[in-house]
């Protein structure tokens, strides 16, 4: 919130605290955080909604479906729609637009649409929500919300680091522990490391013995070593030779 509509916001809130609060909603809280603060105020056990998933109606945008139990072991159901403006006001139309999602679903349910948003409605917008039974909350009801619920407890609750991305402004999202570098490693290190790697591997290489006269020398009458062959190449050279001494016949 920058300083032009926080002055305002002072103006209109009642004073410095109020405005602290109520700012703190707008700047602390992503979109998707102050849907989930919405959601946990009314799951208080003053109001005892518990979120529903189970697709009774289709999503169609709203932000928020609970349900709870009356005394004649019949539903009541919550539905909510929540905006986190700093700046802008919600008019007739955004409400309209609200009513135009749940309208079929209210008539044949026992509903409570509710409309929450940091901001402020027009006069035309309160006027639309209480000839349509919506019951609307702004910046003002905020201070409410944060007596029965305060933001700093709801905040220091959230304990996952995902939850924390997801719920809180980046700016108020603590760092991550930055990790120490490996040290650098000397080459003489490395030369030691090859080394030791070459002399363990050295250890399972079987040494094979020389046969006597492999040393022999020029002048010796001791038949010469037949040179190795492997089996493949033994085998193709006898039956190369054997291909000629046929055909000299």
């Amino acid at each position: 919130m920058n300083k032009e509509s926080f002055t305002d916001l002072v103006r209109f809130s009642g004073g410095l605290e109020n405005a602290t609060i109520i700012s703190s909603f707008v700047d602390r809280l992503t979109p998707t955080g102050f849907e989930q603060y919405v959601t946990d105020f009314f799951k208080l056990p003053e109001y005892g909604f518990s979120s529903y998933r189970n697709g009774w109606f289709d999503d169609g945008g709203i932000d928020i479906k609970a349900a709870r139990s009356k005394e004649d072991w019949s539903n009541q159901y919550l539905i909510v729609q929540c905006k986190k403006w700093a700046v802008y006001h919600i008019d007739e139309w955004e409400v309209a637009k609200f009513y135009g999602k749940v309208s079929d679903i209210s008539r044949q349910h026992d509903c409570l649409l509710v409309f929450v948003t940091t901001s402020w409605f027009t006069p035309n917008a309160k006027a639309f929500c209480e000839s349509k039974n919506i019951r609307f909350a702004d910046y003002s009801d905020l201070l409410n919300f944060n007596a029965e619920l305060p933001l700093e407890t709801w905040i220091s609750a959230i304990s996952d680091p995902v939850e924390k991305e997801l719920y809180l402004a980046p700016a108020y999202v603590p760092k991550a522990k930055s990790v120490k570098p490996l040290p650098d490693v000397q080459a003489s290190d490395v030369s030691g490391l090859a080394a030791a790697i070459i002399q363990a591997v050295s250890a399972f290489v079987p040494v094979v013995a020389e046969k006597p006269g492999s040393n022999q020398n020029p002048g010796s009458n001791e038949k010469p070593k037949k040179p190795f062959v492997p089996y493949y190449g033994y085998y193709r050279n006898k039956a190369a030779k054997a291909k000629a001494a046929k055909s000299q016949k």
